[in-house]
């Protein structure tokens, strides 16, 4: 794999994109792992496919998967998008019907402190950095906590 032909280890996440002529391409490669892997959460095996090198599935149930039924989005990018913040550009605005048929990405009754302070205190703490800065900015993603800036990071 890509990982293995330049000597890397770790995580490491490629995004995709459809070009002009329908070919699927790379657009970015990120050293973290995606937020796709919200889809996954609950399989059995997902903490080995991350964390064990050694791990390899024996069976096509031990091979982490999506299931197909699992929706996830983050509520606070899907009310920003309902409230006309920005436009919906390459994302997906979701109605209120839509939202309950899934779920937060980040929320969950056991543990509701990484959404308490993704809102309460990552997101507000770097509007305040920026303002104080007199930094400009596009828009908030919480999907991975951080402020979009023209021309990117």
């Amino acid at each position: 794999g890509l990982g293995k032909a330049m000597n890397l280890t770790g995580q490491l996440t490629l995004d995709l994109m459809y070009n002009a002529a329908g070919d699927l391409v790379p657009i970015e490669c990120n050293p973290r792992i995606h937020s796709a892997v919200c889809t996954l959460e609950g399989h059995e095996f997902l903490g080995a496919a991350m964390t064990d090198p050694e791990h390899t599935p024996e069976s096509n149930a031990q091979i982490v998967t999506s299931n197909p039924d699992t929706f996830r989005y983050w509520v606070m990018d899907q009310l920003f998008l309902m409230a006309g913040f920005w436009k919906p550009k390459n994302c997906f605005k979701l109605s209120v019907t839509d939202m309950l048929q899934g779920t937060d990405a980040i929320l969950h009754g056991d543990d509701p402190c990484p959404f308490l302070a993704m809102y309460l205190l990552q997101i507000p703490s770097l509007l305040v950095l920026d303002l104080i800065a007199g930094t400009t900015w596009l828009k908030i993603d919480f999907c991975i906590g951080k402020i979009v800036k023209e021309g990117g990071d």
